[in-house]
């Protein structure tokens, strides 16, 4: 390939780690962005209601969310999306007795997206991401995101001013992050502020599509 696009500097680096790249080969990235205007605004909602959206599988680590959920026990839960870990994601909840969860499986992107603008926190527990979409659309619609920090969430997220980020997979600290986001109001403004406004400077549709249609008129005329 004369150029090869990475979607997070993360990524790019892992491919050069392990010799993926030809030396001649051009790469860049372009960070992957949203059409903000499909993204409902936040509703009036219960800012106690914690969501896990994304695939019930190995990376998304859907079972150190339920450990998060052991440390919150006086929040909502609602959890979107399915896979192969979703019949033990069930039995787990009901080993814990965890009965403020509402499980509410595959759904479409318009309807995850209406159950995303209803939440007051979303938790990530991935461990690896490329540049996900999901944090990104809970930015813009003003829903502050609590992730581990791993893959290219450190491009989006910049710690305690547009979201939280962190480095242990330690429930405890997920638990804290969500605490936080959710008690402190003032901390909460600042991040709903900052989020957006990095979602619209670097993380738009327009952006991306933009940068993309350079790269390849740049290689046209190679």
């Amino acid at each position: 390939a004369n150029c090869t696009i990475f979607v997070s500097k993360y990524d790019m680096e892992v491919a050069r780690a392990h010799s993926l790249l030809p030396d001649e080969s051009r790469s860049i990235v372009i960070h992957n962005g949203i059409p903000r205007p499909n993204v409902p605004a936040m509703k009036p909602n219960n800012i106690r209601n914690v969501g896990f959206i994304g695939r019930l599988e190995h990376q998304k680590d859907p079972l150190l969310f339920l450990k998060v959920l052991d440390k919150l026990p006086d929040y909502e839960v609602t959890i979107v999306g399915g896979g192969p870990l979703e019949r033990e994601v069930r039995e787990e909840l009901r080993r814990r007795d965890l009965l403020n969860v509402r499980m509410l499986g595959k759904l479409s992107h318009s309807e995850t997206l209406n159950i995303l603008s209803c939440l007051g926190v979303v938790v990530m527990t991935s461990r690896w991401e490329g540049l996900p979409i999901l944090p990104l659309e809970a930015m813009w619609c003003g829903i502050p995101v609590v992730a581990t920090n791993v893959g290219g969430l450190g491009e989006i997220i910049e710690h305690e001013k547009s979201g939280l980020l962190v480095d242990s997979r330690s429930p405890e600290e997920l638990a804290r992050g969500v605490v936080r986001v959710t008690e402190d109001e003032k901390l909460r403004r600042y991040v709903v502020q900052n989020a957006r406004e990095r979602v619209q400077a670097l993380f738009s549709e327009e952006r991306m599509c933009r940068e993309i249609r350079r790269t390849y008129q740049q290689l046209v005329h190679l």
